[in-house]
């Protein structure tokens, strides 16, 4: 992932290659983070067998010292495409999302086994404690894992947006000490340990494909594509200075006609990964993001539906539980280019910061000219 300029990556690409253009719209740095875990090796597997997990534990390896470290990496998202309760296939109603990934940011954990105090879970900072518990709960499933461990996390993801800065370190955590013991759990398996250590979390660990995923529960309801068709998207701060706590934000209570709502969005989003058709995705992430104004509003919301319509874009996409939103354009229609410069000026000239222009390397002269 870029440090440095602005990262330009294509909406539903899921690999960590991204372009990276010279100027600087939002800078950023990445913060460096250190929390040490130590956690009982004769707890063993219980947490695997509590939660019905089949993690691969059996392919753990014995640690040598000079093997002691693992690595794992996850990419953040920028809000979501659809958000809402769904029914299931036994008919059962699930709390469920699309996610929009984010590759060009993320999370990196360095985990080293055998490093903290004994006997004690510790935490440089408050805001690490879902860190601390994914490395926890780790530890707990890897039979015969070292007593404790030692958890470095490298993050450029902005806190509070709703860009998924919890679920990025808790992922990259899981991985590194899977990594660290030789394990390989599938990407189902760690979105299950997240979501233990999240309370909820989201499915950017799922790389290979778009799913609607439970992310209460840490389960795929369906599969609905291979990847998300190409966009540009306009990403923007509707709250300067604010932030959302997602676990002390209330869920969402929809009513009879929202819940059917969300059946018919379903459909039509299956039909646009499908056809790649970026308007009618668009129509999706607009009607998701109305839904969910009464729940978490976004100030500027009615604004930037008047630039979209205005500037002939395809629709608004939220983090229904941060603060970011972007604006979708289609590359395939004449006069992007320009349409994309406006909405850029024009978002900013209204006070609000952008936060990135994702997918710009589609254009066919890029932004360079058009955009400052």
């Amino acid at each position: 992932m870029a440090r440095d300029g602005v990262t330009v990556l294509l909406a539903g690409d899921t690999s960590t290659n991204a372009m990276t253009i010279a100027h600087d719209v939002v800078p950023h740095r990445f913060a460096r983070h250190r929390c040490a875990v130590q956690t009982r090796p004769e707890q063993g597997n219980d947490v695997a067998q509590t939660h019905g997990l089949d993690l691969g534990w059996t392919k753990a390896r014995t640690v040598a010292p000079q093997l002691r470290l693992g690595v794992g990496e996850a990419h953040a998202h920028h809000g979501e495409v659809l958000q809402g309760v769904f029914y299931r296939d036994d008919g059962r109603r699930s709390r469920a999302l699309v996610t929009l990934p984010f590759p060009s940011r993320g999370s990196r954990a360095v985990f080293r086994a055998g490093a903290g105090e004994s006997g004690t879970v510790t935490v440089d900072g408050e805001e690490f404690a879902k860190v601390r518990r994914a490395a926890e709960l780790t530890l707990r499933a890897l039979p015969g894992a070292p007593a404790g461990g030692h958890v470095e996390i490298t993050s450029d993801v902005p806190r509070g947006l709703g860009l998924g800065s919890s679920t990025s370190d808790v992922t990259a955590t899981i991985r590194a000490v899977a990594d660290c013991l030789g394990a390989a759990p599938t990407a189902e398996e760690v979105a299950r340990l997240a979501a233990l250590a999240e309370g909820a979390c989201d499915p950017i660990m799922i790389e290979d494909r778009v799913v609607l995923f439970a992310h209460r529960e840490g389960t795929v309801l369906e599969t609905l594509g291979p990847r998300l068709p190409p966009m540009i998207v306009v990403g923007c701060d509707t709250d300067p200075g604010g932030a959302v706590d997602t676990l002390e934000h209330p869920p969402a209570r929809y009513n009879d006609w929202e819940i059917g709502a969300f059946v018919v969005l379903r459909t039509v989003l299956r039909r646009a990964i499908t056809a790649w058709d970026v308007p009618l995705l668009g129509k999706v992430t607009t009607v998701s993001a109305q839904i969910n104004q009464r729940f978490l509003p976004k100030p500027d919301l009615d604004f930037l539906l008047a630039v979209c319509r205005e500037e002939g874009g395809c629709g608004v996409q939220v983090a229904h539980s941060g603060t970011v939103a972007g604006v979708i354009f289609d590359p395939s229609r004449r006069g992007t280019v320009d349409a994309v410069a406006r909405c850029v000026r024009r978002i900013e000239d209204h006070g609000l910061p952008t936060t990135n222009v994702i997918g710009a390397d589609l254009l066919p002269k890029g932004l360079d000219a058009g955009v400052s």
